[in-house]
């Protein structure tokens, strides 16, 4: 059966593909919801967007799949194998997951608000931002999760296992680490350490992003909003103040041509905050540089107003810089620092709201630049625009990609 065999047979009316086999099938944005998928196999499958509503996908495949902004709701799991799949900003509302494996994938921003998730293995996965909400963890495994700012309002966490292994600790909402590696002695003491640290979490969601913001007033919210607004000042009379007015509340900036066209708006209101600069003005990239400065983020055309470029705040990890240029000057930054295999260069490229490690930069015979990252290579000509952080030479080498890829890599 082919992914187009499936879809008819579905708009026909058809709902029983059990033990189906469509491994690396294409079925972005499909509308199957309710059908019986029970031990499918969907490994490497493209599912980000569809409709998995109330569908039964019990023992299924899942393995690698991608099943980023998925709407599961209701959906069933249990026993599915689901390792390194990406279902980042997915909803799984009352989804049962009861003893599925999901180590290594990326559940970034998921919701799983009422969620069965009793004996899922959770291992190394991302939880970034996460909601937990009145889930069921009981007896699940989440040895070496990243929880960080997970919400866990009236989970149940009965025998969670929350210890590390040597590859990661698990990291809990607030940033917490639990130990490792432990002695036989001590695991019990540092297992029932550990739950009481996440039962605060689950008794309680704490705002700790509002949190965040407050020990930062000096650089974000108000304080960074003033920052900007100066420099922006400073811009408008460098490149000619006479056709720019600059408009500004509390927490917004807006830049404007004299005839009123809109050239740049910033919002730091928005959590995270945002800014959007007009395509093709003058302006666009020197207000570009000034907001990476306050590592504004550049993520490309808005697909909300695709006359713009959008731009998001993220903190960078310790000692990064972050650069935002043409593709030449990435690969002139990447031959002045030339890597060896003593003294390994640490640079990351962001590509599809995503940071990768650059493995290598070459040019080709028409004049492309092409950049490996990790399992496929980015081809970007020499004028196009990208976005990159570096490590200062005298570190290079010294942070570990693992740490990197869970530390700054979910926009």
């Amino acid at each position: 059966m082919t992914s187009e065999d499936l879809l008819r047979r579905y708009a026909a009316g058809e709902r029983d593909f059990r033990g189906i086999e469509l491994q690396g099938a294409n079925l972005e944005g499909a509308n199957l919801q309710g059908a019986n998928l029970q031990q499918a196999v969907l490994c490497l499958s493209n599912l980000s967007q569809s409709n998995l509503t109330d569908a039964d996908l019990s023992y299924a495949n899942l393995v690698g799949a991608d099943l980023m902004h998925v709407c599961a709701d209701r959906a069933r799991f249990t026993g599915a194998k689901i390792l390194g799949a990406d279902l980042r900003g997915s909803s799984l509302v009352q989804a049962d997951f009861t003893d599925a494996l999901l180590s290594g994938s990326l559940l970034a921003k998921v919701n799983l608000q009422e969620a069965n998730l009793r004996g899922v293995v959770l291992s190394h996965v991302v939880l970034h931002r996460a909601n937990l909400q009145d889930s069921d963890l009981t007896d699940a495994n989440l040895a070496g999760a990243d929880l960080r700012w997970a919400n866990l309002s009236g989970a149940e966490i009965r025998r969670v296992d929350l210890i590390g292994t040597g590859r990661a600790p698990t990291i809990l909402p607030d940033g917490a680490v639990c130990p490792f590696n432990l002695r036989v002695r001590d695991l019990m003491k540092a297992r029932e350490s550990t739950l009481f640290a996440l039962g605060k979490f689950a008794d309680r969601y704490r705002q700790l992003d509002a949190k965040e913001w407050g020990a930062h007033s000096g650089t974000t919210g108000l304080g960074q909003c003033a920052v900007i607004r100066q420099q922006i000042s400073h811009l408008c009379e460098r490149l000619g103040g006479h056709d720019l007015q600059l408009q500004s509340a509390r927490q917004m900036i807006k830049l404007t041509k004299a005839n009123g066209q809109l050239v740049a708006i910033v919002d730091v209101a928005h959590e995270p905050p945002k800014a959007l600069i007009r395509y093709g003005s003058e302006y666009w990239y020197p207000i570009s540089l000034l907001l990476v400065n306050q590592q504004f983020v550049p993520l490309g055309r808005s697909q909300k107003y695709p006359s713009f470029s959008e731009h998001e705040y993220h903190p960078l990890p310790a000692g990064f810089t972050l650069h935002f240029a043409q593709a030449t000057e990435l690969q002139r930054f990447w031959q002045e620092h030339e890597p060896v295999a003593a003294n390994p260069l640490t640079m990351m490229v962001l590509s599809e709201r995503t940071w990768h490690p650059i493995v290598a930069l070459h040019n080709s015979d028409e004049d492309m630049i092409h950049v490996t990252i990790m399992d496929h290579c980015l081809t970007l000509r020499p004028t196009e625009f990208v976005t990159w952080m570096s490590l200062p030479i005298q570190v290079q080498g010294k942070v570990a990609i693992d740490y990197l890829w869970t530390e700054y890599s979910y926009l």
